[in-house]
C-alpha cells in the first residue's frame, strides 16, 4: 500500500480525529440497527421486534425530494419505511439518537453522464451529488471508474462518498485500539500488522462480518484479526466499508 504510517503517528492521528482519549472510559451501551420500521407511537419507534424510546434530542434525517440529505420531524416517521438506528442504553431503556431513513447503496462503475449536481452511472441510475464528498486521487468526469456510496429513497439516489478509484484499500491485521463516541459506539480503531498501521473511520453505512453473520460495530475488541476493505482517505485514514474479523 501506498499509505504507510509508523504506529505513533497513527495513534497521535487517531487521538486527534477519532477522540481516543475516550479510551479511558467505560462507555454506556450502545447499538446500530437496520430494518423497516414496525410501528409508530408519539415516543416510541419499533424497530426489529424492539422499542425504541424517542426523545426531545432523538434526531432523524433522510433522502429529500431533491436528493439531498436533510432532517426530517419523528411525526414524520411512518411504519413501512426502512431505517437505520443508532441507540444508547439510558437507565436500562434503549433510546434512539439517530434514525436515517433509507436504504444503504453501493456502485462501482463507469460515469457516463455528470450535470448540475448529478452523475449517471453505467446509463443506468442518476445519482445526486449535491452533499457528496469526493475522496481518491482521480478526476470525476465522464468514463472515469468510480465507486459511489449513499442512501436511496423512493428511488432518489443521495450519493454522500464518491471514490475516483472505488474500492482502493484493502488489509489484514490486528486491532491495537478503539476510538468510541459519546454515545459509547465504536467508531473507529487502529489496527496492522509489524510496523504497518492504519487508522480506520467506520459510518453508518460500515458493515462488520464474522462468517455470514452481522455484527455491530461494538463486537469489535482489541486483538482480533480483520480484514478491511474501504477508501483511503485524503488525510491517510480508512474509511471502511467491510470488516471482516477473522479470529
Amino acid at each position: 500500500m501506498n499509505h504507510r504510517f509508523r504506529v505513533l503517528a497513527f495513534a497521535l492521528a487517531a487521538t486527534l480525529a477519532l477522540g481516543l482519549p475516550a479510551l479511558a472510559q467505560t462507555p454506556p451501551s450502545g447499538a446500530a440497527l437496520a430494518g423497516i420500521v414496525e410501528g409508530v407511537t408519539g415516543d416510541t419507534l419499533t424497530l426489529q421486534g424492539l422499542t425504541l424510546n424517542v426523545v426531545e434530542k432523538s434526531r432523524f434525517v433522510t433522502v429529500q425530494p431533491d436528493g439531498t440529505m436533510g432532517p426530517i420531524p419523528f411525526s414524520e416517521v411512518q411504519p413501512g419505511t426502512p431505517i437505520h438506528a443508532r441507540f444508547i442504553f439510558v437507565s436500562g431503556n434503549p433510546t434512539l439518537v439517530l434514525g436515517e431513513l433509507g436504504n444503504d447503496f453501493f456502485w462501482h462503475g463507469v460515469v457516463t453522464a455528470l450535470g448540475e449536481g448529478t452523475l449517471t452511472l453505467d446509463g443506468a441510475v442518476t445519482l445526486h451529488t449535491g452533499q457528496a464528498r469526493l475522496v481518491g486521487p482521480g478526476t470525476l468526469q465522464v468514463g472515469a471508474t468510480v465507486g459511489v456510496k449513499g442512501e436511496v429513497l423512493n428511488g432518489i439516489f443521495a450519493a454522500r462518498v464518491i471514490n475516483t478509484l472505488g474500492l482502493d484499500f484493502a488489509y489484514k491485521g490486528t486491532i491495537s485500539a478503539l476510538a468510541v463516541d459519546e454515545g459509547g459506539l465504536v467508531t473507529g480503531f487502529i489496527f496492522g500488522r509489524g510496523e504497518t498501521s492504519y487508522a480506520a473511520t467506520l459510518d453508518m453505512h460500515s458493515i462488520i462480518w464474522k462468517g455470514r453473520y452481522q455484527l455491530s460495530p461494538n463486537d469489535l475488541a482489541v486483538g482480533m484479526k480483520v480484514e478491511v476493505s474501504g477508501w483511503t482517505q485524503p488525510d491517510g485514514s480508512v474509511l471502511a466499508w467491510n470488516v471482516r474479523i477473522l479470529k
